[in-house]
């Protein structure tokens, strides 16, 4: 009994023993429960790191010491989710030693010279537990900052000379600096760059030191020069007389024929060039001047061109013979290692649009905005491209008052009264007939078969009636150019909506220094003869736009604008020969007439206007409008409008001579 009841306990005591066994099983699995760390599970590592030397994968002379960073060395580790650690290496030492958690780190070490650093290391290390030896090797800062090269030189008394200094990595241009002697053995540079440094970006250079002395000949010392950030770079040499030869001269460049690409208008400046001769290069660029984006017509360029002579060669006492596209150039600064050529091309074909201005938006018309109030506004394109100036004048006796003009409705715009506070656009163009008008100088010489055009638009209270006219010279008489321009009452912007006017100038027009051209309000009429009895008022505004004045057009220039209206033609009847522009129709005042053919039916209106501006409608189709020659008008013009476009003919009528058409 005893025995069964002792092997109970037993068994009792062994499940026990189990359930502790794996209950402490399962507090040894559970995080956090695994008690303390033993010494291996310690995961960070020690890193020993040591300023090795400098690659100088471009050499300098002399080799550049470790003692020479005084500013001595930072080295930051940087590691993703950890702080990063900065170990500061004063100078004089060149290592350090630093414990960091395992894992892989980005190591960046910095060589200071005071405070500038000068040269960089940077790599990723993998830190282990234990130790980590790193040696990290400098690079000096080759590209950005500045460095200085230094130099030393003991020469023979009585020798001059000079110092080249050329930037092979850059544009080739070579800096020359004379060598001036204080005193016998002693050499210095110019007072402003003395104490044996010059200062230069960093980068690959050329040094070539030329010594020359009367009796015993030349010397030359000529060495590979490399700048680094921060650093100096120096050369140190004792010449003797027996380093000196007779006859050791550079040979001179005697011609150079460079060729450039010749301005033409229109076209792009390139500032490439080419060149033949013996021991010269070309340096840089061409330069173009005047500087224009695109090439102007009628404009005078001048090319100029910097070279450089090989070494071993000079210009002084050469280039007799310097051309630029085989014409004499100029020869200037010719300090025998560099020279200037530059030649003056004639003048670009005349660019045929003499002046225009053509807006699209806000921003061209503030780029041309100009004058006090921006009462005028220069021309954005053409010969005279922001040159010459459109102004909107009002007259008051023999005074002038130039107004404000603005952005609005897609053109031009002259602020109508309360536009703004200040004169000179205190009053609308209410009652300012035959004294308010668009006014533009332009330059007619040498210039033939000249066509203007534009586009105008006002409000429903604005100007109804425009006149062009021209006169020679400041002191000329104003003269009319067909008859009154009628622009549409319109609420939409005027480059959409609006007709694009045109008119031939006629011959007397031609070939003047100053064209003076404007665009005359007519009458006080508006373009709505409902409202304010069909006057103008204060607030009416007026608009204009894709203005163009351009000589070469021919008779068909205005009939080409539009394609619809290609079919269209005018007849003239009982005249001789009235189809050429310019031609004076002869014979006498005959009975005649005018016939317009519109076979497609395209005409929206057609017109007879007369010179007083009253119009005589003709009907859409084509009509015909018999003439009765006692009564003909000074001036006749006929104007059909079509849904896209508008042309305008015009007759002038003389008793002597008969007609002109124009």
């Amino acid at each position: 009994m005893k025995t069964m009841q002792a092997m109970k306990t037993m068994k009792g005591g062994i499940g026990v023993l189990a359930l502790l066994l794996a209950a402490s099983l399962l507090l040894l699995l559970l995080p956090g429960c695994q008690g303390p760390a033993s010494p291996q599970a310690d995961r960070s590592g020690t890193v020993s790191l040591t300023i090795g030397r400098l690659d100088m994968s471009r050499a300098i002379q002399p080799e550049i010491e470790l003692s020479g960073f005084t500013g001595g060395f930072t080295a930051v580790f940087a590691r993703a989710g950890h702080d990063s650690v900065t170990v500061n290496i004063p100078a004089g030492t060149t290592a350090a030693e630093v414990v960091l958690p395992q894992g892989e780190w980005d190591l960046t070490v910095n060589a200071l010279i005071g405070t500038t650093v000068a040269a960089t290391f940077t790599d990723t290390i993998d830190v282990e537990p234990g130790f980590n030896g790193v040696t990290a090797t400098l690079s000096p800062i080759f590209t950005g900052g500045n460095g200085t090269f230094g130099w030393a030189l003991t020469v023979p008394a009585g020798t001059t000379g000079n110092l080249e200094i050329r930037n092979v990595d850059g544009d080739g241009a070579i800096v020359l600096y004379p060598l001036v002697y204080t005193a016998a053995f002693d050499v210095s540079i110019n007072p402003a760059l003395w104490d044996a440094n010059l200062p230069l970006p960093a980068g690959a250079y050329f040094a070539r030191f030329v010594l020359d002395h009367g009796t015993y000949g030349r010397a030359i010392l000529s060495s590979d020069l490399h700048v680094y950030q921060g650093m100096t770079s120096s050369i140190a040499r004792a010449f003797t007389y027996a380093h000196f030869r007779l006859g050791l001269q550079d040979a001179v460049i005697e011609s150079a024929a460079v060729t450039v690409t010749a301005p033409a208008f229109g076209a792009t400046p390139d500032a490439t060039a080419t060149i033949v001769g013996a021991g010269v290069n070309i340096a840089g660029a061409v330069a173009w001047s005047p500087e224009h984006s695109t090439f102007r017509g009628g404009t005078e360029y001048t090319a100029t061109v910097m070279l450089t002579a090989e070494i071993g060669h000079t210009f002084t006492g050469g280039l007799a013979t310097a051309t630029i596209n085989g014409q004499p150039a100029t020869v200037t600064n010719n300090t025998g290692l560099t020279a200037t050529l530059a030649f003056e091309f004639p003048a670009t074909e005349p660019d045929p649009v003499m002046a225009a201005w053509n807006f699209t938006g806000p921003t061209s018309f503030d780029d041309a905005i100009v004058g006090p109030y921006n009462t005028a506004i220069r021309a954005s394109g053409g010969q005279a491209q922001g040159d010459a100036l459109l102004q909107f004048l009002t007259q008051s006796g023999s005074d002038l008052t130039p107004r404000v003009l603005s952005w609005a409705s897609g053109g031009v715009n002259v602020l109508p009264a309360g536009g703004v506070a200040t004169d000179p656009a205190s009053s609308g163009l209410n009652d300012l007939a035959n004294n308010a008008w668009w006014q533009t100088v332009v330059s007619t010489a040498g210039r033939t078969d000249i066509a203007v055009e534009w586009r105008m638009r006002s409000t429903n209270t604005g100007p109804r009636d425009w006149r062009l006219q021209y006169r020679v010279g400041s002191g000329g008489t104003w003269r009319n150019v067909g008859g009154v321009i009628n622009p549409l009452p319109s609420g939409n912007p005027l480059l959409s909506a609006n007709d694009l006017n045109g008119r031939f100038l006629p011959t007397t027009a031609e070939d003047h220094e100053r064209l003076y051209l404007r665009w005359l309000m007519a009458s006080n009429a508006s373009t709505s003869p409902t409202l304010n009895d069909g006057l103008v008022v204060a607030g009416g505004t007026h608009q204009i736009n894709n203005l163009t004045i351009r000589s070469g057009a021919d008779s068909a220039y205005f009939d080409n604008r539009d394609d619809q209206i290609g079919a269209i033609s005018i007849e003239w009847t009982g005249f001789t020969n009235p189809q050429a522009r310019g031609v004076t129709i002869t014979g006498s005042a005959a009975a005649g007439a005018i016939s317009i053919n519109d076979p497609n039916n395209v005409i929206v209106a057609e017109s007879i206007q007369w010179l007083d501006g009253n119009m005589q409608p003709l009907g859409s189709g084509g009509a015909t409008l018999e003439l009765d020659p006692a009564e003909f008008p000074p001036l006749l013009t006929v104007r059909v409008r079509t849904a896209g476009s508008i042309r305008t003919y015009s007759i002038v009528f003389d008793t002597a001579t008969g007609a002109v058409f124009n």
